[in-house]
Protein backbone atom coordinates (compact mmCIF):
# COMPACT_ATOMS: atom_id res chain seq x y z
CA UNK A 1 0.00 0.00 0.00
CA UNK A 2 1.31 3.29 -1.05
CA UNK A 3 0.59 6.12 1.71
CA UNK A 4 0.56 10.26 0.33
CA UNK A 5 1.98 12.30 2.67
CA UNK A 6 1.42 16.18 2.11
CA UNK A 7 3.40 19.11 3.45
CA UNK A 8 1.05 22.29 3.83
CA UNK A 9 3.15 25.74 5.36
CA UNK A 10 1.17 28.41 6.76
CA UNK A 11 0.77 31.56 4.33
CA UNK A 12 1.43 33.60 7.05
CA UNK A 13 4.43 31.68 8.53
CA UNK A 14 5.85 29.96 5.73
CA UNK A 15 8.55 28.00 7.87
CA UNK A 16 5.61 26.96 9.86
CA UNK A 17 4.30 23.34 7.71
CA UNK A 18 2.02 20.28 9.11
CA UNK A 19 2.33 17.00 7.42
CA UNK A 20 -0.62 15.04 7.23
CA UNK A 21 -1.99 11.71 5.89
CA UNK A 22 -3.91 12.03 2.74
CA UNK A 23 -6.15 9.65 0.93
CA UNK A 24 -8.13 9.87 -2.82
CA UNK A 25 -11.96 11.56 -1.77
CA UNK A 26 -13.03 8.23 -3.31
CA UNK A 27 -11.45 5.94 -1.32
CA UNK A 28 -8.98 4.05 -3.72
CA UNK A 29 -5.88 3.31 -2.69
CA UNK A 30 -2.91 5.46 -3.96
CA UNK A 31 -1.24 4.38 -6.43
CA UNK A 32 2.82 5.16 -7.90
CA UNK A 33 1.68 7.14 -10.60
CA UNK A 34 -0.39 9.20 -8.81
CA UNK A 35 2.34 9.74 -6.03
CA UNK A 36 3.99 11.27 -8.77
CA UNK A 37 1.60 12.84 -10.97
CA UNK A 38 -1.43 13.08 -9.38
CA UNK A 39 -0.69 14.24 -5.71
CA UNK A 40 -1.80 18.11 -6.27
CA UNK A 41 -5.01 16.34 -6.84
CA UNK A 42 -5.35 14.39 -4.11
CA UNK A 43 -3.87 17.08 -1.66
CA UNK A 44 -7.14 19.16 -2.67
CA UNK A 45 -9.28 18.75 0.09
CA UNK A 46 -6.86 19.17 2.59
CA UNK A 47 -6.00 22.54 1.43
CA UNK A 48 -9.96 23.48 1.69
CA UNK A 49 -9.91 22.25 5.15
CA UNK A 50 -6.65 23.67 6.16
CA UNK A 51 -7.20 27.55 4.93
CA UNK A 52 -4.41 29.96 5.35
CA UNK A 53 -1.97 26.94 4.21
CA UNK A 54 -0.19 26.21 0.80
CA UNK A 55 1.00 22.84 -0.68
CA UNK A 56 4.86 22.63 -0.11
CA UNK A 57 5.33 19.43 -1.26
CA UNK A 58 4.68 15.84 -0.79
CA UNK A 59 6.15 12.40 -0.63
CA UNK A 60 5.37 8.41 -1.02
CA UNK A 61 5.46 5.73 1.55
CA UNK A 62 4.98 2.64 1.03
CA UNK A 63 3.23 0.87 4.07
CA UNK A 64 0.13 -1.33 5.69
CA UNK A 65 -2.35 -0.25 7.81
CA UNK A 66 0.15 0.52 10.82
CA UNK A 67 3.40 1.58 8.88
Amino acid sequence: MIKLIVVLCSLAHPSECIELLQEPEDGHSVTAFECGAGAEQIAQPALETHPGYFLKGWRCRLGGANG
